[in-house]
């Protein structure tokens, strides 16, 4: 008899549990995966609050004019993650961005909520001193420029290059040229932006990024005739510019 209870238990348990566990499968939620939707990012380059001009003149932070005529970069590893840094998107390319550059297509992504975007600014450490831009196809983004965005081998890609005119005898006219050519594997910079939006499905969805030349020159004198790097030969001017990268930046969505 003892035995009987307790076979009579063990199967009365046992149909507790497969109740349940086909209750649980009953009532869970079915699993649904976003709808797709396309992202594009659309770039503005700005000096300050107005478009990017070549050739006008802006002011520093210490009240001098200078001018840009030359503003190029290299960006890659652009990544999309929602609240809970799942990615969303990953793109590996390299992009050169220019003025003339107004736009990135992202690409399909499920349709839903976008935390950040991040990004590189500068070539990934180890393309860096391995691509040789004459052997990339034509059209490449690390292929030979014109201006050119390379040094040579030892050093290779220029990262940043802006270059124009500076007023530096307090005359008013900007009248002698700068350069900032910003490379190295050590001013490599990540740069992550609060996005904060819900991607909608079935439409096609815009990132804005605004790109502020001037936030470049933050803290730094166009005034003196040390303002003005090719990286090697002035690291700490060069290590001031490419670290005012986080300001240059923004997002907003429509």
């Amino acid at each position: 008899m003892k035995n009987s209870v307790i076979k009579f238990s063990f199967l009365s348990m046992a149909a507790v549990v497969a109740f349940s566990s086909c209750r649980k499968d009953e009532d869970a939620p079915p699993t649904t995966t976003p709808d797709p939707t396309t992202v594009n990012l659309e770039i503005s380059h700005m000096a300050g609050a107005n478009a990017l001009t070549f050739n006008t003149n802006y002011t520093d932070g210490f009240g001098n004019v200078f001018t840009i005529t030359r503003a190029d970069m290299y960006v890659n590893g652009f990544t999309l993650v929602d609240d809970v840094d799942t990615v969303l998107f990953e793109d590996n390319n390299h992009y050169l961005l220019k003025p003339t550059v107004t736009s990135v297509s992202f690409g399909e992504i499920a349709a839903t909520h976008v935390h950040a975007l991040s990004f590189n600014v500068g070539v990934d450490t180890t393309l860096n001193l391995t691509v040789d831009p004459t052997t990339q196809p034509a059209g490449s983004a690390l292929g030979v420029q014109s201006p050119s965005m390379y040094w040579s081998w030892s050093s290779g890609y220029r990262f940043v290059v802006i270059e124009g005119n500076a007023d530096r005898n307090a005359d008013g006219v900007a009248e002698t040229p700068y350069q900032f050519h910003i490379g190295m594997n050590a001013l490599y910079r990540r740069v992550e932006l609060h996005v904060h939006t819900d991607m909608t499905a079935n439409t096609a969805n815009m990132i804005h990024m605004e790109i502020d030349y001037l936030r470049f020159f933050d803290g730094i004198d166009m005034s003196l005739a040390s303002s003005s790097t090719h990286t090697m030969d002035n690291m700490m001017l060069a290590t001031q510019f490419i670290n005012n990268v986080d300001s240059v930046f923004s997002v907003h969505t429509h």
